[in-house]
């Protein structure tokens, strides 16, 4: 019997991102982490983030960098402690929407450009319980960020 062959990365669905090693497929968050997760779903679904914490799943493979755009990489602060690296870290800009609506007129969509440090990556399988909505049965990839304050001098 041949011995399965092991890939040294995860394709995402969009094929120019692609998560590299190192990797903890066995990664179970801290009480801490799981709750940002929670309050995470929380703010994209709705509802309490009390129900969501209770069906995440225990392990959550944690992965060490990810290469975008067919060749940059971002390393997460797991990779480089990991490695005694130097304390540098990837440092990124990364843009979040959210909408807001001013004294009773339309919703409308506000970009904010935000810089941060990716601190890990975060495999996340969804059960298929009625609370993910859209997402039952489905694997989100999560990136906890460090935000950092910038000014035009950076």
């Amino acid at each position: 019997m041949a011995s399965p062959t092991l890939t040294p990365y995860s394709q995402l669905p969009d094929p120019n991102q692609v998560l590299q090693a190192p990797r903890k497929l066995q990664y179970c968050p801290e009480q801490d982490l799981r709750h940002r997760v929670s309050i995470y779903f929380q703010q994209v679904l709705g509802g309490w983030h009390t129900k969501f914490a209770t069906k995440l799943p225990e392990v959550m493979p944690l992965w060490g960098k990810v290469m975008v755009c067919g060749g940059d990489v971002v390393h997460t602060s797991f990779e480089i402690q990991r490695l005694q690296k130097s304390p540098r870290t990837t440092h990124f800009q990364y843009h979040s929407q959210y909408k807001v609506t001013y004294h009773g007129e339309k919703e409308q969509a506000i970009t904010a450009i935000r810089y941060g440090q990716l601190k890990k990556i975060l495999v996340c399988k969804l059960g298929t319980q009625a609370l993910w909505r859209d997402m039952k049965a489905s694997t989100q990839i999560l990136a906890v960020i460090r935000s950092c304050c910038a000014t035009s001098a950076n």
